[in-house]
């Protein structure tokens, strides 16, 4: 009986715990073209191999008795401990540049040293834009630029039928309105708790005060009493010895009387001195709907914009809502934006929605915006571009890669012209449709599944050992 052959598979890796991030889509697309080649795909977070003896396990216990003939990686520093662990095995790995390890971590040190390790021992590299590219060629010179290719990204866009937009908005709103209601009480609570605790210390304070004036004047009075019995005793011995020296009609009598005089006047005195005492359309509120979708980290940088927002819907052409859709990723940082969000106007934070209820929220969007300080090619500008969406992008390499200025377009190098460029959108209709046609027909042109997966399948069989 014949040995049956073994299955070749592809290992898959990438962050994707968290389903509604850009790596996690881009994951899922590839994994499609991956099996669309012939191979079975298998898929892991970084976390989900620890160490090489769970990526040893994963690779001895391929089911059907299949063999690993390659790996993918997406980003070069979130998976440089599993590709090292590749090379050391003697398996060939492909690098796909995720965007932030080539903008961001190689401006510090040890990080770059980690991924310079892995990016020289790569079989191939992958950009998924010119400046990506750029920007690694700058950072790791050894490179040669046939190793590196550029693979623009593909868009796949199925919005659901199924979520009420207008609804799920109305619903956000109410969310935070009883939100903050429920913080009011809450506050106002604390107050009275304080009130309270400061009258019952109050009250406690002022009864001390009171038993401690008692316990004092008592103490006065026992000493009075004290010093009466004393002056007493003294006086009685004294009058004893005048009327025995009066009887005896000394010659000293009438001095000694004198003297006897002053003494009782100056107790009398004494005694009065003692006795002083002191006590479907969706509704107008959501119009303009003003979408930021990203994961909440700090290169994301979703407040960017909010603060100029604020102001300016607070002044006299101010209207309509900013949301900002994403899953919290950096949870310091996740905290800062929901406190920073309730100080401002009409600015709303949703958690992240399955890939195809985000799609309906940003067809329903009178713009998109990107707010990042870091972007490759960002998956929410192309969903919105697919989606006859207007994007309004900060003007930084990785959308510039995307975005042509009043083409298919709009870019913002401040807050400031953030509200200029969104001001221009909404007084201009005929911009933004012709914006968005122009967005749309470049998807097609430039970002097929087809392309991307033909490209990717061509890389792909020249890192593969078969």
């Amino acid at each position: 009986m014949p040995t049956p052959t073994p299955t070749p598979t592809v290992l898959l890796v990438g962050k994707c715990r968290v389903r509604e991030t850009g790596n996690a889509t881009t994951l899922s697309r590839i994994k499609g073209h991956v099996e669309a080649g012939g191979w079975r795909c298998l898929t892991f977070d970084p976390d989900d191999l620890p160490d090489p003896p769970s990526l040893q396990r994963v690779m001895r216990g391929v089911e059907g008795g299949g063999v690993v003939v390659g790996v993918v990686g997406l980003h070069a520093l979130r998976c440089s401990r599993v590709l090292l662990t590749c090379r050391d095995a003697g398996t060939p790995y492909l690098l796909m540049f995720g965007g932030t390890d080539v903008n961001e971590c190689t401006k510090e040190e040890a990080k770059k040293e980690a991924m310079t390790e892995v990016v020289a021992g790569a079989a191939h590299l992958v950009a998924h834009c010119t400046p990506i590219l750029t920007s690694a060629l700058e950072a790791w010179p050894f490179l040669d630029t046939g190793q590196v290719s550029v693979l623009p990204q593909a868009v796949q866009v199925n919005p659901s039928e199924a979520i009420n937009v207008a609804a799920f908005l109305k619903g956000l709103r109410q969310e935070n309105e009883e939100k903050e209601r429920n913080e009011e009480e809450e506050e106002k609570a604390r107050i009275e708790e304080e009130k309270e605790e400061k009258t019952r210390k109050e009250e406690e304070e002022e009864k001390a005060r009171i038993e401690e004036e008692k316990e004092e004047k008592a103490r006065k009075e026992k000493k009075e009493e004290e010093d009466n019995t004393i002056h007493s005793t003294a006086s009685n011995t004294k009058n004893g010895r005048e009327r025995l020296d009066k009887h005896t009609q000394t010659t000293n009598s009438e001095q000694n009387t004198i003297l006897s005089e002053g003494t009782v006047r100056t107790r009398g005195e004494e005694v009065e001195t003692r006795g002083e005492e002191v006590m479907e359309k969706l509704p107008a509120f959501f119009q303009p709907l003003v979408l930021i979708v990203a994961g909440l980290r700090p290169v994301k940088d979703v407040l960017y914009v909010a603060e100029a927002w604020s102001t300016w819907r607070g002044g006299p052409e101010g209207r309509g809502t900013l949301l900002i859709l994403g899953p919290p990723l950096d949870t310091c940082y996740a905290n800062h934006v929901y406190s920073k969000a309730k100080r401002l106007r009409s600015v709303y934070v949703a958690p992240s929605l399955p890939p195809s209820e985000c799609q309906a929220v940003i067809r329903s969007a009178t713009v998109l915006v990107n707010s990042s300080r870091s972007e490759s090619m960002p998956s929410a500008i192309l969903e919105a571009m697919a989606l006859g969406t207007p994007v309004l992008a900060r003007d930084i390499p990785g959308n510039r890669s995307l975005i042509t200025h009043h083409h298919n377009g709009l870019l913002y190098s401040s807050p400031e012209s953030f509200i200029g460029a969104l001001t221009s959108l909404l007084k201009d209709p005929s911009l933004a449709r012709s914006l968005a046609r122009n967005a749309t027909d470049r998807v097609l042109r430039e970002h097929s599944l087809e392309q991307e997966r033909e490209r990717l399948l061509t890389i792909l069989q020249k890192v593969v050992k078969e």
